[in-house]
């Protein structure tokens, strides 16, 4: 938007996101689900996309080559203009099939495409240009690498950059130990300083905030992760960025951020040190990012040094919870390497790095089944795009004719027949309300068949309930009594409304399977409670 008016531009840019309607009030008629589905077209979260300028989350442009009602038109809203694609590195390989795809529809309508990463895995660099080149692709580093419309391959290395510096890298065998981190966190910045804790699971970083909170802390904690409602996470997010971005008017003397990957890519924010749980070794490097990334700040004399803090287990291979977020062999390829690091020269040692780590060659034998286990994985998951896929180009466009039943994308959520553009447990949305607000709401409900279906809600109310929910792994709801449940349509598609109760302490709380409690904390954000004692935070 800033680029656009500084070129005195009249065109606007749309936000393109599944909740980016929140912020749009023009609205469309809604009346039948066929011609709801039609008629969200002309809703602000599609309507973009037709628009001259849009930015939005990468699932936007992948349903461009999914079997979804009206996708042609998403190929219509990409035609005629230029397709920039940021964080390359972060897709995985059901989502890079589906990328693929994509650009080969952009090249056979002439879209040309920009893509972007910082540590781009040669083999994927590979996978994304040849769709335009059977050529090998040179991996020089830094470099800008070009195919021409005859399939000729070029490449611009970059000679110097506008930041060089060498990151210290420190290995702490303290990963799952949320006592001791809060204990080191707190002494980092004894002194004074802006220190990033960032923790692979929403559960360790409630417990290692909770455990720094209840050390003491005397300077600014706070705690930023997905499982907060919609509105609070975005407050969170905006004060994150008051606090440690660009301008420095309101940056604390002293203050820890305990994270996920919510601040790994995309936000511009600078920690003078980070902590960080062991990750994958491209992951390490953005994350890394975040150190220093502001060359104008000011910083203790204790925090001159760039340093990368890395929290590893007590012993190889006992990663519990961090295991099941990243494949056990890349958790070990990172280990080793960082075994024999003290410090890393950015961007010298880069692509050595991220070629290294992700080098199945270089693994011991008792680790290569590990690797022989994930990359055979890797092509499952490679395969499962196809039932969601249309055809390439040469086949035409024909997916009415192909397939036997269109689906609805899943970014609305309105139908159990999704095409998914990301693999991972199914989620759904939710929202707690007390019992005055959900009886106002149920008066207005229509039951069909066994559900309560709600769908008559003005904008308004429709924002109002979209910013206060939670996205939460569907299998761990269970059932819930009928009468305790609304199902959202219309606006509210994909929205489910409880009945919720309050403990002692507040905060609202919903009973599921085996009576374990999902509760809403102000402080830590969704908590799953199984017994009397035992609060199990992720």
């Amino acid at each position: 938007r800033a680029l656009l008016e500084r070129h005195k531009c009249e065109e606007t840019v749309r936000l393109l996101h599944s909740m980016a309607w929140l912020t749009d009030t023009v609205s469309a008629g809604i009346n039948s689900e066929e011609t709801e589905y039609a008629a969200g077209w002309l809703q602000p979260t599609r309507r973009g996309l037709l628009g001259q300028f849009a930015v939005g989350t990468v699932d936007q442009a992948m349903m461009a080559v999914l079997l979804v009602k009206y996708g042609v038109l998403r190929l219509l809203g990409l035609s005629g203009k230029a397709l920039v694609i940021d964080e390359l590195h972060a897709y995985d390989v059901y989502m890079s099939e589906i990328l693929t795809l994509l650009l080969q529809w952009c090249r056979a309508l002439q879209i040309p495409v920009v893509m972007l990463s910082a540590t781009l895995p040669p083999e994927k660099k590979q996978q994304m240009l040849s769709v335009y080149t059977g050529d090998a692709v040179p991996q020089a580093y830094p470099s800008i690498t070009w195919v021409s419309e005859r399939g000729r391959v070029r490449v611009r290395n970059i000679q110097s950059s506008a930041k060089s510096w060498t990151l210290n890298v420190k290995v702490s065998p303290i990963l799952h130990n949320s006592a001791a981190i809060a204990q080191a966190a707190a002494g980092t910045v004894s002194d004074g300083g802006c220190l990033c804790v960032l923790m692979n699971t929403v559960k360790d970083a409630q417990m290692v905030y909770s455990s720094i909170r209840e050390a003491g802390f005397d300077g600014t904690l706070l705690l930023f992760h997905g499982q907060f409602p919609t509105r609070q996470r975005d407050e969170i997010e905006r004060e994150c960025i008051r606090l440690f971005g660009k301008e420095k008017n309101f940056r604390p003397a002293k203050a820890i951020l305990v994270a996920t990957q919510v601040v790994e890519q995309s936000l511009d924010v600078d920690f003078d040190a980070m902590f960080t749980a062991l990750a994958p070794i491209d992951l390490l490097l953005q994350r890394a990012g975040r150190i220093h990334r502001h060359v104008f700040s000011l910083r203790p004399e204790k925090l001159a040094v760039p340093t990368l803090t890395v929290l590893t287990p007590a012993l190889e291979g006992e990663y519990e919870a961090d295991g099941f977020v990243y494949p056990d062999c890349l958790l070990n390829s990172s280990y080793h390497l960082l075994s024999g690091i003290h410090a890393i020269a950015i961007p010298e040692d880069m692509p050595a790095l991220v070629e290294k780590g992700y080098d199945p060659s270089a693994a011991s034998p008792e680790e290569f089944q590990r690797w022989a286990e994930h990359l055979m994985e890797n092509e499952v998951k490679a395969a499962m795009s196809i039932q969601y896929e249309i055809g390439p180009p040469e086949q035409g466009y024909t997916p009415i004719q192909d397939a036997g039943e269109l689906r609805f994308d899943d970014i609305e959520g309105t139908s159990y027949l999704s095409a998914k553009t990301r693999l991972g447990e199914p989620s759904i949305r939710v929202v707690l309300l007390t019992a005055d607000a959900f009886g106002a709401y149920a008066k207005r409900a229509v039951k069909r068949d066994s559900i309560y279906l709600l769908s008559a809600v003005s904008q308004q109310e429709a924002r109002e309930l979209m910013l206060d929910s939670v996205s939460v792994r569907w299998k761990l709801l269970g059932q819930v009594p009928p009468e305790k449940v609304l199902e959202g349509g219309g606006l509210l598609a994909g929205l489910r409304i409880y009945l919720a109760e309050e403990d002692e302490r507040g905060r609202r709380f919903l009973t599921v399977q085996n009576e374990t409690k999902l509760i809403l904390d102000k402080a830590l954000g969704v908590i799953w409670k199984r017994g009397e004692n035992n609060e199990t935070k992720f």
